[in-house]
């Protein structure tokens, strides 16, 4: 664990314990990761997955799109080409829906690539055990948009 980079070791402890509570109330946690944004919102259950990736790289000092869309991350900091290339604490931004939508997800990966068809990564609003929450999961690689690796 120790040779993870400090942005990706800083948020392991949010695994399982952050997660969207359903109704009016709202996780304090999820509506913090906002502030990092330009949306507005009073809801946990808005997608949260760039707010997440914001907020964790804005704490860490690293500059983030600043944006709650997923897909803001595809044009952020550095590409990285080919899934052998990535290395924990890259990006994963993947499409939704369709490859040409809005819609996507975005991610950290959190080990080294092992072949091209998953990648473990950790991120928010990740449907696991019937809840969106943080968690670790491996993601398939057939949406991948784009890798990313913050500048400098």
């Amino acid at each position: 664990m120790s040779d993870l980079p400090p942005l990706l070791r800083a948020h392991l402890d949010l695994i399982n314990d952050v997660r969207e509570i359903q109704g009016p109330e709202a996780h304090p946690r999820i509506l913090e990761w906002f502030a990092h944004t330009t949306l507005d919102t009073d809801s946990d259950e808005t997608a949260n997955c760039s707010a997440a990736m914001c907020a964790w790289h804005e704490e860490s000092g690293i500059v983030s799109p600043r944006s709650a869309a997923a897909r803001s991350w595809a044009t952020w900091g550095i590409e990285v080409h080919g899934w052998q290339n990535v290395r924990p604490g890259d990006v994963m931004v993947e499409w939704r829906g369709h490859p040409d939508s809005w819609k996507g997800h975005v991610s950290m990966i959190c080990d080294w690539p092992v072949h091209s068809m998953t990648q473990t990564c950790i991120g928010a609003n990740q449907r696991e055990r019937g809840f969106d929450r943080v968690c670790i999961k491996e993601r398939l690689t057939d949406k991948v948009l784009s890798y990313r690796r913050a500048a400098g």
